[in-house]
């Protein structure tokens, strides 16, 4: 018994309800599996921005400037995570804005910060410190 018929002559199926059954189920599980891959690179996303700012604060330890300075560096790291958002939604999902997506970025970001960042950042404190200690070391030498 046909419970929905072919639009065409030459459709393929009989258009049983388990035959739609299985359509439905593949198509859900498409859109399923595209979803969950646009939350893993939204989270991806957002690890590498947050890498990113911390690269940009190591360079402001290393290399200390003014205010304006870093303010200006602040202002082109947003746009650029706003860039980079945008784009990765563009790819994944033509453009359509989906704010759990967005919400998976800053989960990421969140994330790298309590799990890698404190502890990354404390070293490379550490680090910078010492380097600093030798290049005045080096300096003190050079003077006398």
């Amino acid at each position: 018994m046909l419970l929905w018929k072919p639009v065409d002559s030459n459709a393929i199926g009989t258009g049983t309800v388990m035959e739609m059954g299985m359509q439905t189920a593949t198509v859900m599980w498409g859109q399923l599996a595209a979803e969950t891959r646009l939350f893993g690179v939204s989270l991806t996303l957002g690890v590498w921005l947050m890498i990113l700012y911390d690269m940009l604060r190591v360079f402001r330890a290393a290399l200390p400037h003014g205010t304006l300075a870093v303010n200006l560096e602040d202002l082109l790291y947003f746009v650029y995570c706003g860039f980079q958002t945008f784009d990765m939604l563009y790819v994944y999902q033509n453009g359509t804005i989906r704010f759990y997506a967005i919400g998976a970025v800053g989960l990421g970001m969140i994330l790298y910060e309590r799990i890698v960042g404190r502890k990354l950042r404390n070293y490379l404190k550490k680090v910078c410190k010492s380097f600093r200690m030798k290049i005045g070391k080096l300096q003190g030498l050079h003077k006398r």
